[in-house]
């Protein structure tokens, strides 16, 4: 898969988990060509990106990322404990 099938696949990933943990609080919106935007309220919290083998999220505000996952499913967890909190 391409980079941009991988963020669409985290895309959806982020979405069924905000639906189930965070209703309308987070969502995550696909803008191509930064990746998959993750917002609080309305409020950008960052951009998840796929480069070299692995997602990267950049928090709104910085230019280099922070955080860096292999998987969908721990860049999903990771989303849910430490950017947007679910309930």
């Amino acid at each position: 898969m391409t980079d941009t099938e991988h963020e669409l696949v985290l895309l959806a990933g982020l979405r069924q988990a905000f639906d189930a943990n965070c209703g309308a609080s987070c969502s995550a919106h696909g803008d191509r060509p930064a990746g998959v935007l993750v917002l609080w309220e309305g409020h950008l919290r960052g951009i998840w990106f796929r480069r070299d083998g692995a997602f990267h999220f950049i928090p709104g505000g910085y230019v280099n990322p922070t955080y860096a996952s292999t998987t969908v499913a721990e860049a999903v967890v990771y989303t849910l404990s430490g950017i947007c909190r679910a309930k």
